[in-house]
């Protein structure tokens, strides 16, 4: 491996990705550069830097794009932690997030500013609002769906109140406090001018103050462009009132008295009228959480009230999002950027070349930029955008699928059918759960593109007979059978590219056939719209709302996959758990080699410094959560009848004969098994509470018996009461014990799963990461549970002990750790010794060629290889696959085990000398049938995974 201080910096060997917040900082990450670096890791991978709500544990809910998040560090925490890398070679890759702002924390002064002065704030076209709603008590406002009951049960009960702090009125909700706009302060100063010349007379300094203050209020600056004016009078206006109240203890006590009056009395619906009249006269319109699905006039991220979409579109607010990001990169601290969510950017490609031309202004050598991006099966990346690749979804989906028993697909669907009664296809399921988002969760913002293509129907004869209902129904079809997450048909386009045209005339055509009873015209009318079929004698500004509308659904398609996909249907639909994942399809049972070898060849050629990942802070499972679910897909029939009679045992438990439902249940007992931890529940004493709330996730995810928006109180108690009961050992003695037995039966075969992802992740094209704390096990279950704490001391511990053993006998240190896994170290020794092996074959890991190595003898089905690199400079990476039956009784399937078997190296013919860079043995290859091969009982004499180098004598 490359000693310290002597790589150059450029692209990545390997990544990892760090989780930061106030429980590990920029500090905290320097800290730990030195063990990242002798693990073998090139670049770190933070998540986001930039402000974000009090208490965040991602970063993901930015207010402020100024600023570092003091929770996590200062500006000169950054620069340590960019020269810390920089002395090693190393480089940073930090999460940006260009889609979003949190607008629930009071640090987000634009979003303060929009609600203060609404269209006329400076900030309007920096978020993304609809400020022209049909409905007209909604025209020109922004609706808040904040309240926990309507507003006005909510207003009565007091729950909102007026306070005056610093010159400036606010209005309370409990612990937040949101702004009341300057002219609506006369509605209380104007009380308080009577009480005070009443009191004092009219003539009086406090009565003349106040009524100069009430005339300033009346003549407020209103405009956007008179923004700077409005804020300087604010400023005078409040330090007026302050001044006033602080040096007059009269006024003080009469404002007071308006402010106690206008607030109102429980119990006394008049006394609230005022009060309601201050709020309506507000730019916002306060209502309860739950109209937000219908009514929300701002765009959001997916469906999460708190997280309003901004225009980084435009240009001045691309400049302010990516100010200080523009900064690290000129002062060399930062490498690289991952794009959030790039699929709610209205133009995806535009951004990304903004963001490069900003990310090559970097003293740190050429940037890498990388884009969260879900890829359908088959789909591809669009070839234009100026970016390495994706974060590695699909490159999970495929070491996933060539891990799975492919022949075994009708056998585990009829095993899934039998456990749930679930006999719906996923092609069905994915279908209702993406119309089951738009009819709930989304709702609004389908209701506003229906009201926009209702427009856009007036522009022709053949097509303004079409009704506003009817055109909501045809397009909320459309959109719910979009087979990818979206098109990237741009604004300037005079074509629709043919990858998304056949997206697009599938959806259309797939949402016809699903709606025999529906005017087939409207559906041709919705395809011509999203194809730039544009009717004659159009009007520029017609076309342009026509373009308008296309990439405005192009951006509410992939929310809509995401929300009915992965947050829906992976819950209602997972014959083999570890398949229901992010970028997967549930219903793929497997990839077989040879298609798998294909996946790989053309990433080599296309996509080579996209991150090939185990797992990110989105994956539904650990990395090793995943590969033990897989070995299910061997035993179909043993997982059936290990359910089957947990079932039976587990009667007594249930609160009621209908609780669980049987696909719950069967939820329950694929992440019971799933994430056993070693030495079972009792070792573990979070595990009981982690696999409770997972449970809980799940079953408001899958919305059926409960969900977010409408929880079902009783029936989610009832699920958490059974999962509780099944790790309570007092109770489920028996029951704990059948499922030790089950997980002993699969745990090898996982274990050498994982070392197979890990492999598989090095050596295939791509940019192998590692992510927080998965170079130990990561059997973790969905977010939050996957960002929890990493113990770096035991890490950097299990990696010196790995590094001495190695040193001194590696084949031995492995064959010693590879017989006691529960501590990880085994995955610990395979992630350093294979980074490390290519570090020092970096060129023929990241150059094109990708060679499939075919497979000869008894176990051929059992084996992955191929060779990276030229002739003379290759690494043929070999790894085992289908481990159920060969790790029978727990022990690892090495040496004899795969007698009789052995890889065909491609030719030329071979140099004298081969040796396997884990474990360090020498190899020699033996000629039959006109080619070289290596025996498998050699190469996985001590493990069932490989890096087999070509040394040239």
């Amino acid at each position: 491996m490359t000693g310290p201080g002597t790589r150059e910096r450029g692209a990545p060997l390997a990544t990892y990705r760090l989780q930061l917040s106030a429980a590990f900082t920029l500090v905290d990450a320097r800290r730990i550069v030195p063990y990242l670096e002798l693990l073998g890791i090139s670049h770190v991978y933070a998540s986001p830097l930039l402000a974000a709500r009090s208490g965040s544990s991602h970063g993901y809910d930015v207010v402020d794009h100024g600023v570092i998040d003091r929770a996590l560090g200062t500006e000169e925490d950054l620069v340590a932690l960019g020269r810390a890398l920089a002395e090693r070679g190393m480089g940073l890759i930090v999460d940006i997030v260009p889609n979003h702002m949190c607008i629930a924390d009071v640090a987000n002064g634009r979003w303060r500013d929009v609600l203060e002065n609404g269209q006329g704030s400076v900030w309007t076209e920096f978020f993304d609002i609809e400020w022209g709603p049909p409905k007209p008590a909604l025209a020109g406002k922004v609706l808040l769906p904040i309240l926990g009951d309507q507003f006005g049960r909510e207003l009565e009960s007091g729950a909102l109140s007026v306070d005056f702090v610093d010159g400036v009125f606010r209005l309370r909700r409990g612990g937040d406090a949101l702004p009341l706009a300057p002219p609506s302060w006369r509605l209380l100063l104007e009380p308080l001018w009577r009480r005070v010349s009443a009191r004092a007379g009219g003539e009086s300094d406090a009565a003349v103050e106040l009524e100069s203050i009430l005339r300033a209020l009346a003549h407020w600056p209103i405009e956007r462009a008179q923004a700077r004016a409005r804020r300087h009078e604010r400023e005078a206006v409040a330090r007026r009132l302050a001044q006033l109240v602080a040096s007059d203890a009269a006024v003080a006590s009469d404002l007071a008295e308006v402010v106690r009056g206008i607030n109102g009395v429980p119990g006394t619906p008049r006394s609230f009228d005022a009060l309601e009249t201050l709020v309506e006269a507000q730019p916002y319109r306060l209502a309860h959480w739950r109209v937000a699905a219908h009514e929300i006039n701002y765009r959001r991220f997916f469906d999460i009230n708190d997280l309003a979409a901004i225009r980084v579109e435009r240009e001045d607010v691309f400049r302010a999002v990516h100010e200080l990001p523009a900064r690290w990169t000129e002062r060399g601290l930062v490498s690289g950027f991952r794009v959030d969510h790039v699929d709610g950017l209205l133009e995806p490609a535009l951004y990304l070349s903004r963001l490069r031309a900003l990310a090559e202004r970097g003293a740190a050598g050429p940037p890498t930029l990388l884009v969260e991006k879900i890829l359908a099966d088959d789909e591809q990346l669009p070839d234009d955008w100026p970016v390495d690749g994706t974060t590695g979804y699909e490159h999970i989906a495929a070491v996933s699928g060539v891990l799975v028993d492919a022949d075994a697909a009708a056998r585990v669907r009829g095993v899934w059918r039998a456990l749930t009664g679930e006999t719906q296809a996923w092609a069905d399921v994915a279908y209702e759960s993406r119309r089951l988002i738009l009819e709930t969760a989304l709702a609004a913002e389908l209701n506003v593109l229906a009201r926009r293509l209702d427009a856009l129907s007036d522009q022709h004869r053949y097509t303004r007979d079409f009704t506003f209902a009817s055109l909501h129904e045809a397009l909320r079809e459309v959109l719910s059978c979009f087979p990818v997450y979206r098109t990237y048909v741009t604004r300037e386009a005079a074509e629709v590219a043919p990858r998304d045209r056949e997206v697009i005339m599938r959806a259309v055509r797939t949402a016809a056939r699903r709606n025999a009873l529906v005017n087939h015209s409207l559906f041709q009318f919705i395809e011509d719209l999203l194809l730039l079929r544009d009717p004659v004698g159009l009007q520029p500004e017609q076309r342009e709302s026509r373009r308008d509308f296309v990439l405005r659904v192009q951006q509410l398609t992939g929310p809509v996959a995401a929300k009915g996909i992965e947050d829906t249907g992976f819950y209602r639909y997972f014959p083999l758990p570890s398949l229901a994942e992010v970028g997967g399809d549930p219903d793929r049972l497997g990839l077989s080699v040879a298609e798998f070898h294909r996946l790989m060849q053309r990433r080599a050629r296309e996509w080579p410094r996209a991150l090939s990942t185990m797992a990110t802070h989105d994956t539904k499972r650990g990395a090793d959560t995943r590969a033990r679910l897989h070995v299910l897909s061997e035993i179909p029939e043993e997982w059936r009848d290990a359910v089957l009679s947990w079932r039976s045992q587990n009667e007594a438990l249930r609160p009621d004969p209908s609780c669980p439902d049987p696909l719950t249940e069967v939820f329950i007992y694929g992440a019971l098994v799933g994430g056993w931890p070693a030495g079972g529940p009792a070792a573990d004493r979070d595990f009981g509470a982690r696999l409770e709330a997972f449970v809980a996730k799940g079953i408001s995810e899958a919305k059926q018996q409960t969900s977010w928006i409408n929880p079902d109180v009783g029936y989610e108690d009832a699920v958490a009461a059974f999962t509780r009961a099944l790790v309570d050992e007092r109770r489920s003695e028996r029951f704990l014990a059948s499922v030790a037995a089950f997980v002993s039966r699969i745990e090898m075969a996982g274990v050498l799963n994982s070392l197979a992802q890990v492999l598989l992740a090095v050596a295939t094209p791509g940019v192998p990461d590692v992510y927080w704390g998965g170079e130990l096990w990561d059997l973790s279950f969905a977010d939050p549970d996957n960002r929890r704490p990493v113990d770096f001391a035991r890490r950097a511990a299990t990696l010196a002990e790995v590094r001495r053993g190695a040193e001194v006998d590696a084949r031995a240190t492995a064959a010693e750790l590879l017989a006691k896994p529960a501590s990880g170290a085994i995955k610990t020794f395979v992630v350093h010794r294979a980074l490390a092996a290519r570090a020092a074959n970096r060129e023929a890991f990241e150059g094109p060629r990708y060679v499939p190595c075919a497979a000869r003898g008894r176990l051929h089905g059992h084996v992955v290889a191929f060779a990276r690199g030229e002739p003379g400079r290759r690494v043929v990476a070999v790894t085992g696959r289908l481990f159920a039956r060969l790790a029978e009784g727990g022990r690892a399937p090495v040496g004899a085990t795969w007698r009789e078997t052995s890889i065909v190296l491609p030719p030329p013919v071979p140099p004298a000398r081969y040796r396997e860079a884990l474990t360090g043995r020498s190899l020699v290859p033996t000629a039959r049938e006109g080619a070289w091969e290596l025996s498998l009982a050699e190469v996985f004499e001590t493990l069932p995974v490989a890096l087999v180098v070509e040394e040239t004598p």
